[in-house]
């Protein structure tokens, strides 16, 4: 379900280097036809310039490194921890395919089978040696390829290259954490965040929640359809400015909390990509150092926004796919620095044992394009000359480093026959300073003002937050013209009602569709308030969400979270003359049993085959 826009939201675009997942490279470019088969040149002066002055790759590995990347990526792709049908899926890898594809030659070069990764938790994630072109060659390999599409579209596997499934395992979560992804198109981090909150099975119904955000309205939707798949009602999907958001109201029976934090939050921030050059070899043409450098401010605003929106003891994960330091480690210094005492970084060196990576850099070289050629600047060089180029003085290693930059991650291709990555898993401390978001702050304000209501002692000033004493006559005492009588009215427009979007709480005329729905399948009245929402004005469809979605969803109190997509679609108008006046939808039915005492038969397969 979409949302119609007049207008991209957000002023930068996330677009990948290609293919299904990664990070995410800037800007977004539409490739033609033709792109796959043009032979490109994998060479870059400035780009081995610029990396042997960073001194990130260990020595005497610099031949293989550049080696590696001008190979082709291997496919990657991983099976879902919750599906229920994970081991007839692993059984059909490892038991069918793979011994089928032992002794396989095509051209003369010898097939690897899928082989297991080696640091992916419980065998799930895989690696195969091909392209589509090969696969095409051979009726096994071609077969396979058939299996992964089907069991891609059933939401059983999930194409993803290998170090794209690293940062969701360092944040380490569990069923009952509310999870943000800031910057989550086109999807496939997300899935692994949403298979983690149903550890305990797809058809549960969990109590915390994934919301997914992105800036761009196009990829929101391709976002939409990879999360469809999975049918949780704990998901939903949002389209904001991740440098905007905010701490959302909330409003519900069981929700003691006004606002929402998270416990966990992912930032896989837009990064030049240079990491994905093995999947986009147009990146060694078009690498600039002015590409990371025109990032490093979004990404750090990213990174404190994150920050503010981390309930304290909660953990965030800031990752790249790139290897440039000023996009990696400055981003992550200048937040130590602006966050001394609230924040950690965690030490993951014991976590994934087989995943082979390095520890951050301490000190790293800054560095524009000057007619062509590599120019690295010190802190000294002239302002003109600085600010010309964007350069901010958080791209500088400080003079006395933070040795926890040490704990970062950088993984790099020779290693393990990926892609490039970044990663750094912080942890907000609990006796964290308190950082009221301004809805927060409005609402402190806002609840002020309607405490002094009644006795007019107050007027709310919505437009900046203040609350103005009034005397006994209705005189404003702060600078500026006083009003006689009842204090000024002024619109609310931090606190107006929330725009009719598509989702929307089951109330008013439509309220006794609830009492129909509880009536004839049997669901408490008090769990069909907190889990059921309208799909429209007319309430066409009633899509079924956790508890704390519906909560975010009921708020009257501005700022609201432009909604693209909720939870799964349950229930729909029931046409005909038989049963009730609304029918259960089948992909709902996992979660609605749950829910529901009526309209249930117990079966088994004995029965459904006789």
């Amino acid at each position: 379900m979409g949302h119609p826009h007049k207008r991209k939201r957000g002023q930068w675009n996330k677009g990948k280097s290609l293919g299904e997942s990664g990070g995410k490279s800037a800007p977004s470019v539409k490739r033609p036809k033709a792109w796959e088969t043009k032979t490109w040149v994998l060479e870059n002066a400035n780009f081995e310039a610029y990396y042997k002055a960073q001194d990130i790759v260990p020595a005497g590995e610099w031949d293989d490194f550049l080696t590696t990347m001008r190979k082709k990526l291997p496919t990657n792709f991983r099976v879902s921890s919750c599906s229920v049908r994970r081991q007839i899926v692993l059984d059909r890898i490892q038991k069918e395919f793979a011994p089928a594809m032992q002794g396989l030659e095509i051209d003369g070069e010898k097939i690897n089978p899928p082989r297991s990764l080696p640091w992916y938790p419980g065998g799930l994630g895989f690696q195969f040696d091909l392209d589509r072109k090969t696969l095409r060659k051979s009726k096994v390999l071609n077969d396979f390829q058939s299996f992964l599409v089907k069991e891609t579209s059933q939401g059983d596997i999930s194409r993803q290259e290998a170090v794209s499934m690293i940062p969701p395992l360092f944040l380490d979560v569990q069923p009952h954490h509310r999870v943000l992804d800031m910057c989550a198109a086109p999807g496939s981090k997300t899935a692994q965040l949403i298979e983690m909150v149903h550890a305990n099975g797809l058809d549960s119904n969990p109590s915390g929640c994934v919301v997914a955000n992105d800036a761009d309205t196009a990829r929101v939707k391709m976002l939409v359809h990879q999360l469809k798949r999975l049918h949780s009602p704990a998901v939903m999907v949002i389209n904001h400015d991740a440098r905007s958001l905010t701490t959302f109201p909330l409003s519900g029976p069981n929700i003691p909390e006004k606002f929402l934090r998270f416990d966990r939050i992912l930032a896989d921030v837009p990064c030049s990509g240079d990491g994905t050059m093995r999947k986009a070899p147009d990146i060694w043409e078009n690498w600039k150092c002015a590409n990371g450098n025109a990032l490093h401010r979004v990404q750090l605003d990213i990174l404190l926004k994150g920050i503010q929106l981390l309930a304290p003891g909660g953990r965030l994960v800031y990752s790249t796919c790139t290897m440039n330091p000023i996009e990696d480690e400055a981003v992550i210094a200048e937040a130590l620095r602006q966050h001394p005492n609230d924040i950690d970084i965690v030490d993951m060196s014991d976590m994934l044992p087989n995943l082979k990576r390095l520890e951050g850099v301490l000190d790293w070289k800054v560095a524009v394009d000057n007619e062509g050629e590599l120019k690295f600047l010190n802190k000294e060089d002239k302002f003109e000359e600085i600010t010309k180029a964007k350069i901010v003085e958080s791209m500088f290693p400080s003079a006395d480093p933070d040795p926890r930059l040490k704990r970062c991650m950088r993984v790099l291709p020779q290693q393990q026959d990926t892609g490039a990555f970044f990663i750094t898993v912080i942890e907000k401390k609990l006796d964290a300073t308190e950082q009221l978001s301004k809805a927060e702050k409005m609402a402190e304000r806002y609840a002020i003002y309607k405490q002094n209501k009644s006795s007019e002692a107050s007027s709310f000033d919505a437009e900046s937050g203040e609350v103005t004493a009034t005397d006994q006559v209705g005189n404003a005492t702060a600078d500026g013209e006083g009003a006689s009588g009842e204090p000024r009215k002024r619109p609310d427009r931090f606190f107006r009602e929330l725009k009719d979007y598509e989702l929307r709480p089951v109330q008013g005329e439509h309220e006794h569709f609830l009492d129909d729905i509880s009536s004839f399948f049997g669901m408490e009245r008090s769990v069909a308030s907190t889990h059921l929402l309208a799909s429209s004005e007319d309430c066409r469809g009633i899509y079924l969400v956790n508890p704390v979605l519906h909560a975010l969803m009921a708020s009257q109190h501005n700022p609201k979270p432009h909604v693209f997509w909720a939870g799964i679609r349950a229930f729909e108008r029931n046409s005909t003359t038989q049963g009730g006046s609304w029918r259960m939808r089948n992909e709902a039915t996992s979660h609605l049993k749950q829910l529901c005492s009526k309209r249930k038969i117990d079966m088994c397969p004995d029965d459904i085959a006789t």
